[in-house]
């Protein structure tokens, strides 16, 4: 199995290509000594924070120690990021305000927007707000009658003036199979709201 994200990307971020970071982490252990430490070893060579549990985690998979998708706390999780031509404070309202979730996600919305308030949809959508950041983060639990209770959506936005990258991860969940339905899921709604946005 290759890595499943580009050589070119991994060069960009880091400055060497999959084999040299695959070596460095055969020359450490990465095997006997686990996912934590070999993430922590990354770390203080420099790799920045994502980088150093995305390198680790791709080692993995590709040396069968781990299955794709599944985390390092043996659960699942997915990111689904966009792109979109439009300005942060739109992208902002579209996840945080009842009209914005209404014309790309769901019906029936009720939220309260702030930590500790929650959001529910006529789908069965139930979630918590946990952290909230202005224009930059939005954490929350997420529950779905489809789906094991216990998983977590955290929403970043990356403000590039006139548009807006949007990052989207849903991690803690139960298996693989829920994973790859959430996975495209989020992917459709995800194109939904950049198609909304953008019109």
């Amino acid at each position: 199995m290759k890595p499943r994200i580009a050589e070119d990307r991994v060069i960009k971020a880091t400055g060497h290509g999959w084999d040299h970071w695959f070596s460095v982490l055969d020359d450490f252990g990465c095997k006997a000594k686990g996912h934590k430490e070999s993430a922590k070893h990354l770390l203080d060579l420099g790799v920045s924070a994502w980088w150093s549990q995305t390198i680790t985690i791709e080692y993995e998979v590709v040396n069968g120690i781990r299955k794709p998708s599944q985390r390092s706390d043996s659960k699942f999780g997915l990111s689904v990021q966009r792109t979109i031509n439009t300005p942060v404070e739109r992208c902002w309202a579209a996840f945080s305000t009842k009209d914005g979730l209404e014309s790309w996600l769901a019906s029936g919305v009720q939220i309260s927007f702030e930590v500790g308030g929650v959001y529910t949809s006529k789908e069965g959508d139930q979630c918590q707000f946990k952290k909230i950041e202005h224009h930059a983060l939005i954490r929350m639990t997420w529950e779905h009658p489809k789906h094991t209770a216990g998983s977590e959506v955290e929403v970043e936005f990356d403000d590039k003036g006139d548009r807006t990258t949007v990052r989207l991860s849903h991690t803690k969940i139960a298996n693989k199979s829920e994973c790859d339905d959430l996975k495209a899921a989020w992917g459709s709604v995800m194109n939904d709201l950049k198609k909304t946005l953008e019109s």
